[in-house]
């Protein structure tokens, strides 16, 4: 399969638009479109007419920053945008060559000496897409075609028209057109001549003739039916005849036609391939990644924090439990001390009251002179801190009754004294 591209370079400069197109096959190149534009609607849907085809199923070549601007240029026009074969993004700009295009070449021949008052053919519009009035234009300023050479024009001339301009400076008209055509240059000043028979007829310059010479088989490709039925482009006929230069025209288009047939529809889809040249697809990738892990993340957040409430509510009961275990020590400590307290005061009080009666006793037998038990002084006060209350209890009671004999023992010697 033969593999050609288009190589495309869209710049603007301050209010204008330059594009420049060129077709690469192998390791040859030609120009086949050039264009400096406004920005003004109108022109660029006029200049996309011109430049559809150029990217309808084709291979083309542009650096990212072009392509994007070519994308927002005739896209916000409202256009459909053509789909391509294949882009490949170049990394820098390149040069390209300006020159005749194939195009302006056959045009250049079509044009010769036809009337500059003559309808064009209607091809060049609908099926070349040619803007024919620019490509005159551009025809002229370049050098290759002129309609002012006024000798070319007065012998191109119908001799209606010579008689008429004889008769409108007042001279007889007679004879065939060469004797009409020898007299009026006897009669009429150089300066006249150029000034009525100016900007009659085209013709090519030197340069002019000399591109049309080489590029006579652009004509053949015209009248070839499978440039209509296949509708083959002049460029990738040009281009290919170059190459093969010993080939005749009918053979090449057959060429183009077995290499057509090998051509595949594409998915190619504009806002993808801008998304992705833009690196909007991998800021969208980034962000499907971070509502991915925020999805993630809220999942496990969430588990975590069903397993962080468990736990906390397991270190509550926990916390309430060794509360409670502290409080219920406590309060055992507490009915401990309590009770022991309590039998430290009742005992304390009991002690007491014998302590006391017990030293009225004392008072009173040394007040009479009575001896008890001789080693009665000498014994220890009886402490019961510490002790069985039993014994204690055995103690006081033994006390009170020899206390008790004691104080009867008086009260019956008082009486009978």
């Amino acid at each position: 399969m033969m593999e050609f591209y288009y190589k495309i370079s869209f710049k603007k400069f301050e209010d204008m638009f330059i594009i420049n197109i060129n077709l690469e096959y192998e390791n040859y190149t030609v120009p086949i479109f050039y264009r400096t534009f406004s920005a003004n609607k109108e022109d660029i849907i006029h200049i996309y007419d011109q430049i559809n085809e150029y990217f309808e199923l084709t291979n083309i070549k542009m650096t990212k920053n072009d392509i994007k601007l070519f994308y927002n240029t005739f896209r916000h026009s409202d256009l459909t945008l053509p789909i391509p074969h294949k882009v490949i993004i170049l990394d820098e700009d390149y040069h390209l060559s300006v020159g005749l295009t194939p195009k302006e070449m056959f045009f250049l021949m079509y044009i010769n000496n036809k009337s500059t008052s003559a309808k064009k053919a209607k091809y060049w519009v609908e099926e070349y897409h040619l803007d024919v009035e620019y490509t005159i234009n551009n025809l002229i300023r370049s050098g290759y075609l002129t309609c002012d050479d006024y000798l070319f024009n007065l012998n191109k001339a119908t001799k209606k028209d010579l008689c008429d301009f004889l008769e409108a400076h007042k001279l007889t008209c007679s004879g065939n057109k060469p004797e009409i055509i020898s007299y009026i240059k006897e009669s009429v000043s150089e300066q006249e001549l150029r000034k009525v028979f100016s900007g009659l007829y085209y013709k090519q310059t030197v340069k002019g003739a000399q591109i049309a010479l080489s590029s006579e088989n652009l004509n053949d490709f015209h009248k070839s039916y499978y440039r209509y039925a296949k509708k083959l482009k002049i460029e990738e006929f040009y281009i290919l005849s170059k190459r093969y230069k010993d080939i005749e025209a009918k053979d090449v288009c057959k060429m183009l036609v077995d290499n057509k047939t090998d051509v595949i529809t594409t998915d190619f889809d504009w806002e993808k391939f801008i998304n992705e040249i833009s690196g909007k697809n991998d800021n969208k990738a980034f962000v499907d990644i971070i509502k991915k892990y925020d999805t993630v993340t809220s999942s496990k957040q969430e588990a975590i924090n069903v397993i962080e409430e468990k736990e906390v509510i397991k270190e509550e009961d926990q916390f309430i439990n060794i509360i409670n275990k502290y409080s219920a020590e406590e309060k055992l400590e507490k009915e401990v001390v309590s009770e022991a307290d309590f039998y430290k005061v009742v005992f304390k009080n009991r002690l007491e009251k014998e302590e006391e009666k017990r030293e009225k006793a004392l008072e009173i037998t040394e007040h009479l002179d009575i001896t008890t038990d001789d080693n009665l002084d000498e014994e220890e006060p009886v402490i019961i801190k510490g002790k069985n209350p039993a014994l204690v209890f055995i103690q006081c009671f033994i006390g009170s009754s020899i206390l008790s004999i004691a104080i009867l023992y008086i009260i019956y010697q008082y009486i009978f004294d």
